[in-house]
C-alpha cells in the first residue's frame, strides 16, 4: 500500500505543474473557441492517472520531480518537488528514521497515517457521490418519455444529461419551442462528445487526488470549459441571432451553484455570468487561426504529458589527483620499489567528494590529506598506507558516457550512450540511478592489438552485501562490443565448496583446480550460515597492467565474506586463471566488530534474540594517531520465541477481530533489522569510542553508546 500511496502522491505533484500551466495557458487562449481550453484538461487527466510517460525536449515538467518510493526507509528522507523553497520547508519537517530498537520508524508512521486519511477521504467522497446520484435517480422516476432519449419532468429547474451507458436528456416542461431546439442541441453535443463519460471519470480521479487543491480547481475549470465549448457549438450551428434568447434561457435555468459531482451534466450549471458573456462575445475565427490553434494545442499537450529528458552525463570518477594542472587516475597498482626522496614533489593539500573531480593543485577525490606524492616514470605515485600507488595521466576525456531512459520503478537507467570525437552509439545496458555508482571508464589495450579499447564498468546492483558490476569492452574506432568470458560462469564451473555445522564448530571447505582451503569457525562467528560459499553478490573489475582482473568475494553468511576469487584474463579476453584466497580482515575492523557485538548483546539481548551483526560500507583513516572508521551497522534480531497470541497488543487485536491481527501475528515472528550509521574511534590505547550523526542534513558527530538506542 505504501508503494501505491507514493505513486498517487508523485502523480499528483507532477499533475500540479500541468494544472498550473493549463490555468495560465487558458488566459492566452481566451479569444479562441473554448474547445481548445477544454482539450488541454485531458493532459491533466493523463498526468493524474498514468504514472509513466515518454521523454521529450518539449516537456514543461521540471526534472527530478518525485518522492522516492523508499523514502520510509531512507536515512535522510527527502522529496524533490522541483521548487527548492518548497523542498527546503518540507524536508526540514520530515522526520529522520531513528536507528534504535523501535518497531517502526517515524517516516513509516507518517505514511501509515497518511494512507488512512487518504483512503477515508476517498470513501467519504465516493459515498457522497453515490448518495446524490441515487437521490437524483429517484427524483426522475416520474419523468415522461417523449421521443428517443428525451424525457420531460415537471418542476425541473434546468435541463441535464443523466446516465453513462444509455444517457438520457431530461427537460423542464416549460420550455418554448425555440428554447427546446438549442437546449437539446446543447445536451446532444455533450453526448456526442462523450462528456457524460468524461466528467464522471474526471470526478473519480479527483476523488483519488482529493488532498490536492489544484485537482479540485482543475475539475471545476474543466467543467466550465466543457459547458462554454458546448454553448459555442450551439451558437455556431444555429447562428448569432439566437445569442440573446439563449443567454436569457441560461439565466432563467441557472442552478445558482456548481455541481461538484460526476453527474449530471446540467444545462444551467457552472458560471452562468461567464457563460453569457462568452456567448455574446463569441465569433467564429478564421480558418488559419483554427489551424494554428490546433497545432499549438497539440504541441502543448505533448509538452504537458511528456517527461523531461533524463539524460545525464556521468563521467568516470576513479580515485584521482591533480598535479601540475593535469588529472592522474588510480591504476590499482602499487610500486614494490622504494621512491627516492628527491622524486617527491608534494603532499595532498585538500580533497573533494568522490563524485567530483579535483580542480586544485595537490587535490584528490579520495581523501588522504597530507599523503606524499612523487614522479615515477611518466606517472604519479601516491603514498597510501605505506605503499606507493600508481596514478596515470587521464586520457579518457575524449570519451563520454551518457545515461538515459530512467525507469523510476526499478531505479535503473536502461540506455547508455558512448560518445567519442568521431562516433556515438547507444546500447541497451543498465546502470543504477544512484550517482554514487556512476559508470567508470578506462582506456587500455586489453587485447594486445596495439590499439586502446574503451572499458566501461556499470553498476547493476548495490546494497547491504551487494555491489555488482557489469563490464563492456568497446573497439575505440567503431564502438563495436568485444566479447569477454563471464567470470561467474567460470567460478561456478571451477570452484566447489561446502559448509558443515557440527555442534559449535562450522567447517568450511573450498576446492578449485586441485587446490583447497579448509577452515573451521566457532558457530557464533555468524548468526546465519549458508549451505556453501556463495560467489556473485559482489563483483569488482580492475585493469592491471593492461589486463582485466575480476575480484569476487565469497560469502558464508549474509555478513561474512572471508574469501575472494581472483579471476585473470589473457589478451584474448579468455580466463586463464582462477585463484581463491582467504581475506584477512584489518585489525581495526575486527576490533570494532567484536566491540559492537559485545555491546549489542549486553544492551539488546534482554529484549530480542540476536541473529547477526553486520558491518558494511566501511571506510577508515588514520587521524593524529587514532583510527577513525565510518560505517553502517545492522543488527538482525527477532522476538524471543513465545506464542504471539500472548503478546498484549496482538491478543487485543485478535479479541476485537481487527483486520490487521494476522499481519501483527506474522510480523512478530519475523526477523527485523536495526540500522545504525556510526563512527568509531580507536585511540593509541585501543580504547573504542562510538559516535552517531545527529544532524538530519549534514554531519554532526556526537558521542554515543549502544544503550542510548533503547527506548525507555
Amino acid at each position: 500500500m505504501d508503494g501505491l500511496f507514493l505513486y498517487i502522491i508523485n502523480m499528483s505533484v507532477t499533475a500540479s505543474y500541468a494544472i498550473a500551466f493549463v490555468i495560465v495557458l487558458r488566459l492566452f487562449l481566451k479569444r479562441l473557441p473554448k474547445v481548445f481550453s477544454y482539450v488541454l484538461w485531458f493532459a491533466v487527466l493523463f498526468r493524474l492517472v498514468i504514472p509513466f510517460s515518454f521523454e521529450s525536449v518539449l516537456s514543461l515538467i521540471p526534472k527530478d520531480v518525485r518522492i522516492p518510493q523508499d523514502i520510509a526507509y531512507s536515512p535522510n528522507p527527502e522529496i524533490s518537488s522541483g521548487i527548492s523553497s518548497v523542498d527546503s520547508v518540507v524536508n526540514n519537517l520530515l522526520p529522520a528514521p531513528v536507528d534504535h530498537a523501535a518497531s517502526i520508524n517515524p517516516m513509516q508512521a507518517w505514511l501509515a497515517v497518511g494512507e488512512i486519511i487518504w483512503i477515508t477521504g476517498m470513501v467519504i467522497l465516493l459515498f457522497y457521490s453515490i448518495f446524490t446520484t441515487v437521490k437524483l435517480y429517484r427524483n426522475i422516476n416520474g419523468a415522461v418519455h417523449t421521443e428517443d432519449n428525451i424525457y420531460i419532468l415537471d418542476g425541473l429547474k434546468t435541463p441535464f444529461v443523466f446516465g453513462i451507458i444509455n444517457p438520457k436528456i431530461y427537460l423542464p416542461d416549460q420550455l418554448s419551442k425555440n428554447e427546446k431546439i438549442y437546449v437539446l442541441l446543447h445536451e446532444q453535443t455533450h453526448i456526442k462528445r462523450l462528456d457524460h463519460i468524461v466528467k464522471p471519470i474526471f470526478f473519480l480521479v479527483t476523488c483519488i487526488h482529493w488532498f490536492n487543491p489544484l485537482a479540485w480547481i482543475a475539475f471545476c475549470l474543466m467543467g466550465e470549459d466543457l459547458e462554454l465549448s458546448c454553448d459555442e457549438n450551439v451558437v455556431k450551428q444555429l447562428g448569432n441571432n439566437i445569442k440573446k434568447e439563449y443567454s436569457s434561457s441560461l439565466l432563467f435555468m441557472s442552478t445558482g451553484r456548481k455541481i461538484v459531482s460526476g453527474c449530471p451534466l446540467a444545462f444551467g450549471e457552472n458560471n452562468t455570468k461567464g457563460r453569457i458573456k462568452n456567448i455574446l462575445k463569441y465569433k467564429k475565427p478564421a480558418v488559419w487561426v483554427l489551424a494554428a490553434a490546433v497545432i499549438a494545442v497539440i504541441i502543448i499537450i505533448a509538452a504537458l504529458i511528456s517527461n523531461p529528458k533524463t539524460e545525464a552525463r556521468l563521467d568516470a570518477l576513479r580515485p584521482m589527483i591533480m598535479v601540475n594542472g593535469e588529472l592522474y587516475l588510480d591504476t590499482g597498482r602499487s610500486v614494490p620499489a622504494e621512491i627516492d626522496e628527491s622524486a617527491i614533489i608534494g603532499e595532498v593539500k585538500s580533497s573533494v567528494s568522490p563524485s567530483e573531480k579535483p580542480t586544485e593543485e595537490g587535490q584528490t577525490n579520495f581523501g588522504f590529506t597530507g599523503a606524499k606524492y612523487a614522479h615515477f616514470e611518466d606517472n604519479i605515485v601516491v603514498l597510501i598506507d605505506n605503499e606507493w600507488y600508481v596514478f596515470e595521466k587521464d586520457v579518457t576525456e575524449d570519451v563520454s558516457i551518457h545515461l538515459s531512459k530512467e525507469n523510476k520503478s526499478t531505479g535503473m537507467y536502461e540506455k547508455v550512450t558512448v560518445k567519442t570525437e568521431e562516433i556515438e552509439k547507444t546500447f541497451s545496458w543498465k546502470n543504477v540511478t544512484n550517482p554514487t555508482y556512476a559508470p567508470v571508464k578506462y582506456i587500455a589495450d586489453v587485447d594486445n592489438d596495439t590499439k586502446d579499447e574503451i572499458i566501461i564498468l556499470l553498476t547493476t546492483g548495490y546494497g547491504t552485501g551487494v555491489q555488482v558490476q557489469d563490464i563492456h569492452i568497446l573497439n575505440s574506432e567503431d564502438l563495436s562490443e568485444i566479447n569477454i568470458e563471464d567470470p561467474l560462469e567460470a567460478i561456478n564451473k571451477t570452484v566447489s565448496s561446502s559448509i558443515t555445522i557440527n555442534g559449535d564448530i562450522v567447517s568450511v571447505e573450498i576446492k578449485w583446480n586441485g587446490n583447497s582451503i579448509e577452515k573451521s569457525y566457532d558457530k557464533s562467528y555468524a548468526g546465519v550460515w549458508l549451505d556453501k560459499v556463495s560467489f556473485g553478490s559482489i563483483i569488482n573489475y580492475e585493469i592491471v597492467n593492461d589486463r582485466i582482473v575480476v575480484k569476487v568475494p565469497g560469502q558464508m553468511s549474509p555478513a561474512a565474506f572471508p574469501f575472494i576469487a581472483v579471476v585473470e584474463y589473457d589478451e584474448n579476453l579468455i580466463i586463464t586463471n582462477i585463484e581463491v584466497m582467504e581475506i584477512v580482515d584489518k585489525t581495526s575492523r575486527d576490533k570494532i566488530s567484536a566491540y559492537l557485538e559485545e555491546e549489542s548483546k549486553a544492551v539488546f539481548s534482554p529484549y530480542y534474540e540476536l541473529l547477526d551483526f553486520i558491518i558494511y560500507n566501511y571506510a577508515e583513516e588514520n587521524k593524529d594517531g587514532n583510527i577513525e572508521a565510518v560505517f553502517n551497522y545492522t543488527i538482525v534480531h527477532k522476538n524471543y520465541d513465545r506464542d504471539p497470541d500472548t503478546v498484549e497488543y496482538i491478543k487485543e487485536a485478535k479479541e476485537k477481530g481487527d483486520g490487521s491481527y494476522q499481519q501483527l501475528y506474522d510480523e512478530y515472528l519475523q526477523p527485523k533489522d536495526m540500522n545504525f550509521y556510526l563512527k568509531a574511534v580507536i585511540d593509541e590505547n585501543n580504547n573504542i569510542t562510538l559516535y552517531h550523526n545527529f544532524s538530519p542534513n549534514g554531519v554532526d558527530w556526537q558521542e554515543t553508546e549502544m544503550s542510548d538506542y533503547i527506548i525507555r
